[in-house]
């Protein structure tokens, strides 16, 4: 699996229990946003980093909160980007198949492609659980959207 985050920082490794995906991540909007807006996208990675740890540590998906961890619908979630002065929104999309310990990165934006990169991400996601149907697999797991996930 090869990590789309060129900063240097390798999630790979550092995790134990849970692992990161981005086979089906448009590479393009990741590629766009750390040209565009790299403190931001830097965030964004270190709070995927963040939510990662609590799951490695034995936290369900969703049995924590964080003011950056947000539903969007359709199983796809938003890491927003925080501590960054004067900042332009920018959101990392990811899906969790907690019963595979996965986290799936889908697309990275901001403001201006907002309602774009959710419907991708969520044309993403059903494609995902297409394929992962074909296969006969089932995540009876699958994450709860009742509300918003932060605080």
């Amino acid at each position: 699996m090869q990590m789309l985050h060129e900063s240097g920082i390798s999630m790979q490794g550092k995790h134990n229990k849970w692992k990161v995906c981005d086979d089906y991540a448009i590479r393009s909007s990741f590629k766009r946003c750390g040209k565009k807006h790299p403190r931001e996208y830097e965030s964004c990675f270190e709070n995927l980093d963040r939510v990662l740890e609590y799951l490695d540590n034995g936290f369900k998906w969703l049995s924590f909160q964080f003011n950056y961890l947000r539903t969007e619908g359709g199983g796809v979630f938003r890491i927003g980007q925080t501590g960054v002065p004067h900042a332009q929104e920018t959101r990392l999309y990811i899906y969790c198949l907690e019963t595979e310990a996965t986290i799936y990165l889908l697309s990275m934006g901001d403001k201006d492609s907002q309602q774009e990169d959710i419907k991708n991400a969520k044309d993403l996601v059903e494609r995902i659980e297409r394929e992962r149907a074909a296969e006969g697999a089932t995540d009876e797991n699958k994450p709860q959207e009742s509300g918003q996930t932060g605080g």
